[in-house]
């Protein structure tokens, strides 16, 4: 009974650990500026389909497709 407890409580926390991977990398998507229009759409599609294999490639290869933001300097702080 003890080791069924135990990998009920393993596949509780890599359930969880998911969903919020899974929901961070929605949220990501969304507030992301991409260099195609379409490609926030395909990122989405491709997450909610494809759910563990998609959010892995969009975490290796996501930001090369993200317009980069330039680093406005501050002048009180320069």
């Amino acid at each position: 009974m003890i080791g069924f407890g135990l990998i009920t409580l393993a596949f509780l926390v890599f359930g969880l650990a998911a969903a919020v991977l899974f929901i961070w990398t929605i949220v990501d998507i969304i507030r992301s500026d991409f260099k195609d229009g379409a490609t926030k759409i395909v990122w989405i599609i491709a997450v909610i389909a494809f759910n563990f294999l998609a959010i892995i490639i969009y975490l290796i290869f996501g930001k090369e497709t993200k317009v980069k933001k330039e680093t406005q300097s501050n002048p009180m702080v320069d």
